[in-house]
């Protein structure tokens, strides 16, 4: 468990995922640059409708999403200032997306007017001639017309105040002009009056379009997050470290349990080596048998085979009963199954009987193997001939 914890906790870096996020944040940063660069494109008229402009903002929120929510989101990473930063560009995407609707509308008018205005000037001048209005009439509104568009183009406050006095002085004379150009006159220093109001609407539009807010909060989104991943890459590497003191401590137990195993094979085998001679020993000295619980022979040595005449397969799965004598009471051998059922060795003479109905006298020790719970579930019984001593 310990090992996958901190293997788990060096996987805590992705250096795709971190990748990822870099290239998301540049891109926005770029988009947001593309959106600027069009909007100038558009007041200036180098654009013939405002798809660039949707397209724009519309992937610098997919953009700023896919940071939040998306495979590679940051958001809610456990990093409260990262958070707060997303939800800071966030708020002023929305902001610059209502700005947006709002040039758009504003700068159409704006075309409108400053497109009609020549036109519309034309038109007077033609009318005024024919009219023979006087010369001085002519020149103000000729000046008024120039100076306003020289103002739309660099916005020079001289020409905006050129603009104002000439839309003042016309509009307090225009009852002296010709009837006929009355309503054109009027008609023109409306439009003047709407191209001045909506350039400096328009002009403080572009201003927050193209000012660096949202590109300044990205920068610091991207310093927030390469040192929150820093600090990420440092923990995983502390983490691999212990990784690594962890593994080589486990390299080290298990190189010790496997030496801890290899004297304990030796010792076993040993041991095995020593109960075998020990065996064979007692073999070549003692008649043996073993008896299962209920009495039935499992194993019987060589020396018993002998002195029974039975061969071992005659033996084996078979009761102690078969070389009964009859000599026995009963009594005799129900106190032997209580001594030895009770986990307590029980040591006696037994006459036995041969195969060939001879007999034979045994001194006979029965040993009882236990169980965890006391109960016996085997029985070693140990016997030495003594038939000569009984004659």
């Amino acid at each position: 468990m310990l090992m996958t914890f901190l293997y788990i906790k060096t996987q805590a870096v992705d250096g795709k995922s971190y990748n990822a996020i870099l290239n998301n944040l540049s891109h926005l940063q770029q988009l947001d640059a593309n959106l600027g660069r069009d909007v100038l494109r558009s007041r200036n008229e180098l654009l013939s409708h405002y798809d660039p402009l949707v397209l724009w903002m519309q992937q610098l929120k997919e953009t700023h999403q896919e940071l939040v929510v998306g495979s590679s989101g940051i958001y809610h990473q456990g990093n409260v200032d990262i958070d707060l930063k997303l939800d800071a560009i966030e708020a002023l995407l929305l902001a610059k997306e209502e700005r947006l609707e709002a040039f758009k509308a504003h700068n159409a008018v704006l075309r409108n007017s400053i497109h009609y205005i020549p036109w519309l000037t034309d038109q007077l001048m033609t009318n005024m001639e024919a009219q023979g209005a006087d010369v001085e009439v002519v020149i103000v509104l000729n000046d008024m017309v120039r100076d306003l568009l020289s103002y739309y183009s660099d916005g020079s406050t001289i020409f905006k105040a050129h603009v104002l006095s000439h839309y003042e002085k016309v509009m307090q004379d225009v009852e002296h002009y010709p009837l006929a150009v009355q309503e054109d006159v009027r008609r023109l220093a409306q439009h003047l009056k709407v191209v001045m109001d909506e350039k400096q609407a328009v002009d403080q539009m572009i201003m927050m379009l193209t000012s660096s807010a949202t590109a300044q909060q990205v920068d610091e989104l991207l310093a927030l997050y390469s040192h929150h991943h820093e600090t990420l890459v440092h923990r995983a590497n502390i983490y691999r470290l212990y990784l690594y003191l962890f593994a080589v401590a486990l390299l080290i137990y298990v190189a010790f349990i496997m030496w801890q195993l290899k004297n304990s094979a030796t010792t076993l085998r040993r041991t095995v080596r020593d109960l075998n001679y020990q065996k064979f020993a007692l073999d070549q000295h003692s008649i043996v048998s073993i008896a299962d619980r209920d009495g039935v022979i499992t194993y019987a040595n060589d020396k018993l085979c002998d002195v029974s005449q039975y061969g071992r397969d005659e033996l084996i799965g078979k009761n102690h009963r078969v070389m009964n004598s009859g000599y026995h009471s009963d009594e005799f051998f129900e106190e032997l199954w209580v001594t030895i059922k009770a986990g307590n060795v029980w040591n006696g003479e037994i006459r036995s009987r041969k195969k060939g109905g001879d007999y034979f006298w045994v001194d006979s020790t029965i040993v009882p193997f236990v169980d965890s719970t006391g109960e016996p579930y085997q029985y070693v019984a140990i016997r030495t001939d003594v038939t000569e001593h009984k004659r």
